[in-house]
C-alpha cells in the first residue's frame, strides 16, 4: 500500500493544540487483511514516533528530531531514507494515482536498501516498508491501462442472503444491476444479443456476485457440467469472473448453469490446482438462468502463506481497487456469442489490461 508519512503535519497540528487541548488520544490499526485497512507498523512507526514526541514536547524542532531518527533507525541508509520519506510526504496525494510517482518511490527505496548489509537490523526495518508496498507494483500496471468501465458494490448482512441462485433475497435489493440491457459483445463492443446483467456486494470477508443470464437455449442449459473442476465446462454455456486483486493478477472462476465451478490461478499461466474456496448456487427458470457466487477474500499475504488456496488481497475500495471482468459464453443451436462487462476487442476473455475497475462502498 502507499507509504503515507506526514511528520510535519503532525508536528504543526500538535503545536497548534498546545495550551488549548484538554487531552489527546490516538488509534492504531494493524493492516494486512480485509478487516483492517490500516498500514503495517513498518510504515506507521514514524508517524507514531513523531506523535509521541510532540505530545511530550510540542515546541521542539521537527527536522532535528527527524534527522536523529533517520540516523539511529536506518544507519548507513539515513540519507536515502530521508530522501524517500521526504518524497512520500511531498507527493502523498498522488502515491496511488500516478505511475511515474510510484516508480520513483520504488527507486528511492531501492537506493536505501543498497546502502545496508542484507542481514542487518537496518535492512530488516527497510524491508518492512518494502513488504508493505509490494501491491503497488501491480498498481503501476493498473494505472497504465487507461479508461475502463467501473462497478461498485455495498456491504450487506450475510444473513439476508440464501445461496440458491435466485437473486430474490433482501441482500440484493437496492443494488445497481450492471449491464442491465446486456453485456457487450466481446470483440466489437456492441450490445450483446443474449442479455446478461450482474450485481456485486460484500458481507464480512466475502465478495458476492449475483448474475442473471436471459435468452438462454434450453437445450444448452440441460446439457451442462455439474461437477467441480471439469474442463468440459468451457464447451457449453458458462459464466466467467476474472479477478485481479491489489497484489495478484489474476484469478478465473467459471460457472455452469448446472452449478459446476472451474477455478484457476493465471499468475504464471493457467493453474487449475488453485482452489478459490468459492460457493456457487445456480437456478434455471425457462430461458433464464442465474447464479450467486460467494468468494472468500483471504489476506494480501495469502500468496506467501498458502498460494494454492483462496483469493489474496484486501477488500477493494476506491483507493485500492480490484480489476475484473464478468463474461458469458452463450451457446445456441445456430451460434455462439461471447460477451463481457468490459469488452476486450479480441476473441479472448483473458485480457487483464482491459479489465474493468471494481470497488466497494
Amino acid at each position: 500500500m502507499p507509504p503515507v508519512f506526514f511528520p510535519h503535519t503532525i508536528a504543526a497540528d500538535l503545536r497548534s493544540l498546545k495550551g488549548i487541548s484538554m487531552g489527546d488520544f490516538i488509534e492504531v490499526y494493524s493492516g494486512g487483511n480485509s478487516k483492517s485497512l490500516g498500514q503495517d507498523l513498518g510504515v506507521t512507526y514514524l508517524n507514531l514516533y513523531v506523535t509521541a514526541q510532540f505530545l511530550w514536547d510540542a515546541d521542539q524542532d521537527v527536522d532535528r528530531l527527524l534527522n536523529e531518527y533517520y540516523t539511529l533507525f536506518y544507519g548507513p541508509a539515513a540519507g536515502e531514507m530521508k530522501a524517500f520519506i521526504d518524497y512520500c510526504e511531498t507527493n502523498m496525494g498522488s502515491l496511488d494515482k500516478k505511475a511515474d510517482t510510484i516508480e520513483h518511490v520504488f527507486a528511492l527505496l531501492e537506493k536505501a536498501q543498497a546502502k545496508v548489509a542484507p542481514e542487518s537490523v537496518y535492512a530488516k526495518r527497510i524491508a518492512l516498508i518494502a513488504d508493505n508496498m509490494r501491491p503497488m507494483k501491480n498498481l503501476i500496471k493498473q494505472l497504465n491501462r487507461g479508461p475502463v468501465p467501473e462497478a461498485q458494490g455495498w456491504g450487506r448482512d450475510a444473513k439476508t442472503i440464501k445461496m440458491d441462485g435466485k437473486l430474490d433475497d433482501v441482500f440484493w435489493q437496492g443494488f445497481k444491476a450492471y449491464s442491465v440491457y446486456g453485456l457487450s459483445e466481446l470483440e466489437t463492443g456492441r450490445l450483446a444479443q443474449y442479455r446478461t446483467s450482474f450485481k456485486v456486494g460484500y458481507a464480512g470477508d466475502n465478495l458476492y456476485f449475483g448474475i442473471e443470464c436471459k435468452d438462454a437455449d434450453r437445450t444448452a442449459l440441460t446439457n451442462t457440467v455439474t461437477r467441480r473442476d471439469d474442463p468440459a465446462i468451457f464447451d457449453g454455456e458458462e459464466l466467467e469472473i476474472l479477478l485481479e486483486t491489489q497484489n495478484h493478477s489474476y484469478y478465473q472462476l467459471a460457472i455452469s448453469p448446472g452449478g459446476g465451478l472451474f477455478d484457476a490461478d493465471w499468475k504464471k499461466g493457467r493453474d487449475p490446482l488453485w482452489n478459490s474456496n468459492a460457493e456457487v448456487a445456480t437456478h434455471i427458470d425457462g430461458d433464464t438462468w442465474s447464479a450467486e457466487i460467494r468468494i472468500p477474500i483471504m489476506d494480501q499475504k495469502q500468496d506467501d502463506i498458502q498460494p494454492m488456496l483462496g483469493v489474496a488481497g484486501i477488500m477493494p475500495i476506491s483507493m485500492y481497487p480490484w480489476y475484473f471482468n464478468v463474461c458469458r459464453h452463450s451457446v445456441h443451436k445456430q451460434e455462439i456469442e461471447n460477451s463481457a462487462f468490459s469488452p476486450t476487442g479480441t476473441n479472448s476473455f483473458h485480457m487483464p489490461l482491459k479489465f474493468g475497475k471494481l470497488y466497494m462502498r
